[in-house]
């Protein structure tokens, strides 16, 4: 996929499509130094995975409540939840319990759970990447009049602490479920990571990136490794396409342009024109998998 002009010419060119990546799937390259303080790149998604299916479109139990959640973790079944159990909060993600995350299903070829050896070598233990953590953070608004640009929801903590958002990584201060509590809005947010019960931690006052522990009944954020040369597809860039046309109907996963949310049209007939300008085409997003395909976006 690809961006082809800022201003629709409808009708003037087509190019076909197909359905690409999961919702928000897009990965930044993120440089840090290994043990030997030589200078190392890793790929990560670029924002929280936000899906509610897994590949196959097996649905993901919803947490509504604590309730809910404490009788999924133990009785080891999946499940999601936005922070505090309040859909107001979709801007941060979903937060997946363990058993989400150990479902190797939960994402397409080419990705995988963050690799705890890449997250020891990016933590301060080897004596270096002292300021990643900033670095990966969002930049945050400014408090206490202090001039900082931004738009995002970290506490400004002084003393240069504040986030830099220098790869795009662009981390929100997403609360995660630990202790039976959720953590303090504005402070943290964590990574799962493919070790039993670690996870990457984030704090508005500190310059690292930390590796803690925790247990079978937390719920962390998930940010996927990337093998850009093992995927199915490259970065998504915006399409911006005046139409589409579906060829073989069925249904439709997108993102409209000016939301940041893919929708899904269901059940889309046969060489249907949709006349909806789109960012994107995804093979799948919270409704389900796109099943429609022939897809063609029309300029």
């Amino acid at each position: 996929m690809g961006q082809y002009g800022n201003q629709p010419d409808f009708g003037t060119r087509a190019i076909a499509i197909t359905p690409k990546g999961f919702a928000s799937g897009s990965y930044v390259n993120v440089s840090y130094q290994d043990t030997e303080g030589n200078a190392q790149n890793v790929y990560l998604t670029s924002t929280n995975l936000n899906v509610s299916t897994l590949v196959d479109g097996t649905l993901i139990p919803k947490a509504s409540n604590l309730t809910e959640w404490e009788d999924n973790c133990g009785e080891g079944v999946a499940c999601w939840a936005y922070y505090n159990f309040d859909d107001s909060f979709t801007k941060f993600g979903k937060i997946y319990n363990e058993f989400a995350v150990k479902n190797d299903n939960l994402y397409s070829q080419g990705y995988k759970m963050w690799e705890i050896g890449v997250l020891d070598q990016m933590t301060t233990q080897y004596g270096y990447n002292e300021k990643l953590g900033q670095e990966l953070k969002s930049i945050p608004t400014g408090a206490d009049g202090e001039n900082v640009q931004g738009t995002t929801l970290w506490l400004y903590a002084g003393g240069g602490k504040q986030g830099q958002d220098t790869f795009g990584f662009t981390a929100l201060p997403g609360p995660y479920f630990q202790d039976g509590d959720w953590s303090l809005l504005g402070r943290y947010t964590g990574f799962w990571t493919d070790e039993d019960k670690t996870f990457a931690e984030l704090g508005y006052d500190d310059f690292t990136i930390r590796k803690r522990d925790t247990n079978d009944k937390e719920g962390y954020y998930v940010r996927l490794q990337v093998d850009p040369w093992d995927v199915d597809y490259v970065a998504p860039q915006p399409l911006n396409s005046a139409a589409l046309y579906v060829g073989t109907g069925g249904d439709l996963v997108v993102t409209i342009v000016g939301s940041e949310t893919p929708v899904m049209f269901k059940n889309v007939p046969d060489a249907s024109f949709l006349p909806i300008i789109v960012s994107n085409v995804w093979e799948r997003g919270d409704d389900g998998l796109t099943t429609a395909s022939n897809i063609i976006a029309i300029y």
